[in-house]
């Protein structure tokens, strides 16, 4: 099995483990402990030797992110991996070019498992709702807060009503003055972190749709927004699963701001000709 691949569809159970229920916990102790199983089983098959349903198998691949288990099992068995080296295995007499190679093979691995869980039909909403909103507000604390900061550059740069808050009692008096139609993103890998569901929570008060970046199927935020922007996980001794997480993140937000940008090409020209004169102001002259 695939070295990236097999631990990327662990990691995604782990990550999701302490919120599944109990039934779809067998599940999850059954591949954690027997991971070619996923590939060599059907659901009925997984259901007896888990003493649960087809049905419960359903469900559990639906809340670790998959719409059944017939995607579940043609991602596992996809190869991602280039044959001459595994990202995985870190050597302690690794060169830095081989380091390099497998660090950068690693973040092209957690960028497809992005593109395979990312919703095409939530991402239309969210430019529709985007592209009509009044205004939008960006909200993210900590690692994701750095994401929230990249939509904001992404968005400025289109032409987008935007403003980014990482302080929390900014975000409050922010989304409070709220009205149907503006959107809240929000940006927050757990899905948990209290300051940002705090400040969804008070947008949908207001009428506002709320847009998660998020990387935890049935994380609080996933009850709590209107459109769901799911991301890659990982988990690994060595590669950072903050910087995966970014690099999973900040895909999503090319994504938007790709399709923003063809949704406004119109204003676009003029629009960068106006920025581009007032970033000129702020450099050195030669």
């Amino acid at each position: 099995m695939d070295g990236v691949n097999a631990v990327l569809w662990i990691a995604r159970i782990q990550q999701h483990y302490d919120m599944l229920p109990k039934m779809e916990r067998r599940i999850a102790d059954y591949l954690l402990r027997e991971p070619q199983s996923a590939t060599q089983m059907s659901s009925i098959e997984l259901s007896e030797t888990t003493g649960t349903s087809p049905a419960t198998v359903t469900r559990f691949c639906r809340s670790i992110g998959f719409k059944g288990y017939s995607e579940f099992k043609l991602y596992v068995r996809h190869e991602k991996l280039a044959p001459y080296e595994d990202p995985m295995k870190i050597e302690q007499n690794d060169s830095i070019s081989a380091i390099k190679q497998k660090s950068i093979h690693y973040g092209q691995a957690v960028l497809e498992e992005t593109m395979s869980i990312l919703d095409d039909q939530m991402l239309e909403d969210a430019v529709k709702a985007i592209h009509q909103a009044r205004e939008v507000v960006i909200v993210g604390v900590g690692g994701s807060g750095s994401t929230g900061r990249n939509v904001y550059d992404s968005f400025l740069q289109i032409d987008i009503p935007c403003q980014f808050i990482e302080d929390p009692i900014f975000q409050i008096l922010t989304v409070a003055k709220l009205r149907p139609g503006d959107v809240v993103i929000a940006c927050c890998h757990s899905g948990k972190t209290v300051d940002v569901l705090d400040a969804c929570t008070e947008a949908k008060k207001r009428g506002a749709t709320v847009i998660g970046m998020i990387g935890i199927t049935g994380s609080p935020l996933t009850k709590i927004a209107d459109i769901s922007l799911m991301t890659g996980l990982s988990n690994h001794h060595y590669y950072s699963d903050t910087i995966a997480a970014r690099i999973c993140e900040l895909g999503v937000v090319s994504t938007l701001h790709t399709a923003l940008s063809l949704l406004r090409k119109e204003k676009l020209m003029e629009t960068r000709r106006r920025i581009t004169e007032l970033i000129n102001i702020k450099r050195k002259p030669e």
